[in-house]
């Protein structure tokens, strides 16, 4: 199991670009932190169009879900799933070049997160 005082470090080793907007010497060690920094850097791997880094992004998330103990779920489900109504974009080749690089798992979860948000 991946707890979230490991999450750091597997972001790190994965993405060598990857970079937390906080110091590193004053890292926090908040799970939610670091997953919003991991979020808006695929973000910008998405608005950049740079869908193999975001496709990595992905992977790496559903690694993190599939692997992570119970706070490492919770805090994807709460940060990084949660965004992915904002990586949307308006253009239908974009949303289906984008839908096609998230893992089938994330997508399940991001769906049933519109669906309970409608009652």
């Amino acid at each position: 199991m991946i707890t979230q005082y490991e999450v750091p470090r597997q972001l790190t080793q994965q993405l060598p670009a990857f970079t937390f907007q906080t110091q590193l010497g004053h890292l926090s060690l908040n799970i939610y932190t670091e997953l919003q920094d991991f979020t808006d850097y695929t973000r910008e791997a998405i608005d950049r169009h740079n869908y193999t880094l975001a496709k990595k992004c992905f992977r790496l998330a559903d690694t993190l879900y599939a692997q992570g103990d119970a706070v490492v779920q919770s805090a994807l489900e709460n940060i990084f799933i949660f965004s992915f109504s904002s990586f949307m974009k308006q253009d239908r080749v974009e949303q289906l070049i984008l839908k096609s690089i998230i893992p089938a798992k994330l997508y399940s979860l991001y769906v049933k997160q519109i669906c309970d948000s409608g009652n």
